[in-house]
């Protein structure tokens, strides 16, 4: 009898250690967080609400904005400002490309007129200095 007693409680202390009683209430979250563009982490740290727009209608934008600073103050320098930090001055051209989602700049060097494209999305602001 003492055998069989032994025997038992040896089993249930075995297979009690293998048996794993987990909570099914908690929420899971998942292991990976959405990717967000540095545009969209720039506006959501600051007080301002995101808003989404059309690519084209962004580009448009821009293009709007730099063909009326360039009309109303011709004499100075035109700024872009990208989210990166990074500034492109002496823009003379702003054009867009077709889908609307790269804008090609001509900025005045020392070494001559360069060309350069810039994601729309990637434009904080523009301003005249």
């Amino acid at each position: 009898m003492k055998k069989l007693l032994f025997f038992i409680l040896f089993f249930i202390s075995v297979f009690s250690q293998g048996v794993k009683v987990e909570d099914t209430t908690k929420k899971t979250e998942p292991t990976q967080k959405p990717v967000v563009s540095q545009a969209v982490k720039a506006v959501s740290t600051s007080s301002k609400s995101i808003i989404v727009i059309d690519i084209k209608d962004r580009t448009q934008d821009l293009l709007d904005t730099y063909n009326s600073l360039k009309k109303d103050i011709s004499l100075s320098k035109i700024v872009f400002t990208l989210y990166n930090g990074e500034l492109i001055t002496n823009v003379i051209q702003v054009d867009a490309a077709k889908n609307g989602t790269l804008l090609f700049l001509k900025i005045s060097t020392a070494q001559g007129i360069k060309q350069i494209s810039v994601f729309s999305e990637d434009i904080l602001s523009i301003k005249a200095q």
